[in-house]
């Protein structure tokens, strides 16, 4: 019995060991919540695995310049001469052959083809770099901005609480009125309906924390019930830049989106280059060293292992490819004038996003600006109308529109807060910087 005991307290003690263990791995603030969304992230790694496929293929590219080296043996057997023919004596009968070789194979000149294929490789890993990064900027955008959201919405509950408790001490009042018959019962349902319509709202802002927090753990990586607490406060107010055309030339010198579409665009050059190889002749360095028994290069023929070599130079021109080549520089030109078009267009993009998040920037700046000065007179007004409500001299509705300003004004001062962080952190993914700036 009491082994069993112990059995069961251990594996007690084990569950709550794990559980505090899987609490406290979960991140605590914005920058694990970046860091664990890197590491989990399937995208980022697909796009290192392209990584690793661009720098095999390079390496490829680079071993075509190497020779190529053949080794070869072979054995044959002769048949035997039938009896009564005639042989000379001159040339001895050797029905044993034994033959080694070895090949070189060097290309001198392919018409730019290896040179323009090892050049498009490298662009292509250039580019591909690139693609990770720009997708590591948006995936920690994302991860910012659902954060921030979470943090919205658990702000607006707590917000929404603290007006539920407000309505709930004037229900406590205004019952205690009626019930000494200084008011009639409808002025009751009124303060218990601003009580039902502030309830509401709760349930809402709580489905939108739920939301918030499934669509957060979605991004970097957690189980959907995890439960996130952004405690961090929101960082002070951010001052606008001031030159609107420094941010658009920043974006383009340093978006990296950008910055792969160039190489692409080197690589598509590159392309070009190499689709004209057809019309020009290769050229090789050959060679040859055969140790063979009988050696056919020795005259008369011995039944012994005899070395010989050679070396050359062999030119081929293939003339079939005379009529495929103009089909195939024609694709690569409509690939090159596609990413010279997707180039400008990216870069007419890349300063629309600049400006927008720019204006956005500034936009909700101001709003806080308005947002606490609405909280201040709406502050000032509830204490004042409350004060004046239990000295009898304000109507129960004037303190139920005290009490509901007031909750619009800080639930707006919140979001306006929250849209304010996203848009800088937009503002620094549009132009290319870290959004930790």
């Amino acid at each position: 019995m009491m082994n069993r005991v112990i059995i069961l307290m251990g594996a007690l003690l084990v569950t709550i060991t794990g559980s505090v263990q899987a609490e406290s791995s979960l991140p605590e603030n914005l920058q694990q919540c970046v860091e664990l969304g890197i590491r989990n992230s399937r995208a980022l790694h697909s796009d290192l695995m392209e990584i690793q496929y661009s720098r095999a293929s390079l390496g490829e590219s680079r071993t075509r310049f190497f020779p190529s080296v053949t080794a070869g043996a072979a054995y044959t057997r002769l048949s035997e001469e039938e009896p009564g023919r005639i042989s000379l004596p001159l040339f001895p009968s050797i029905t044993d052959s034994y033959a080694f070789t070895l090949s070189l194979r060097q290309p001198l000149f392919t018409g730019l083809s290896l040179i323009s294929d090892l050049s498009r490789n490298r662009s292509l890993l250039s580019s591909h770099l690139q693609e990770y990064a720009r997708r590591k900027q948006e995936l920690v955008f994302e991860i910012e901005k659902d954060y921030w959201e979470l943090f919205k919405a658990r702000r607006m509950v707590e917000v929404i609480e603290e007006n539920i408790a407000r309505v709930e001490a004037h229900h406590r009042e205004i019952k205690d009125h009626f019930d000494q018959g200084f008011v009639t019962y409808n002025e009751v349902l009124k303060v218990e309906m601003q009580m039902a319509n502030t309830s509401l709202l709760q349930i809402e802002s709580e489905a939108a924390v739920m939301l918030a927090q499934a669509r957060l753990n979605l991004k970097i990586g957690l189980p959907r019930k995890a439960v996130l607490e952004p405690n961090e406060p929101l960082p002070p107010q951010h001052v606008l830049p001031v030159d609107l055309d420094a941010l658009v030339e920043e974006a383009v010198g340093k978006r990296p989106d950008l910055a792969a579409l160039k190489f692409r665009l080197k690589s598509a050059e590159s392309a070009l280059t190499q689709s004209r190889s057809g019309w020009y002749p290769n050229l090789y360095l050959t060679g040859n060293l055969s140790y063979a028994r009988p050696n056919a290069r020795i005259f008369p023929p011995e039944e012994q292992f005899e070395t010989t070599w050679e070396i050359g130079v062999v030119g081929t021109l293939d003339i079939g490819k005379w009529y495929s080549t103009p089909h195939r520089s024609e694709k690569a030109r409509s690939r090159l004038a596609q990413a010279m078009d997707s180039l400008v267009l990216l870069e007419e993009r890349i300063a629309l996003e600049v400006i927008q998040s720019y204006l956005a920037l500034k936009n909700t700046a101001q709003a806080i600006g308005v947002a606490n000065q609405y909280i201040l007179q709406a502050e000032e007004n509830y204490r004042m109308v409350r004060e004046t409500f239990q000295s009898g001299l304000a109507l129960n509705t004037e303190l139920l529109d005290a009490e509901l300003s007031l909750l619009q004004a800080k639930l707006k001062l919140t979001e306006a807060s929250v849209h304010h962080e996203i848009a800088w952190t937009q503002l620094n993914k549009a132009r290319g910087s870290s959004t930790k700036q």
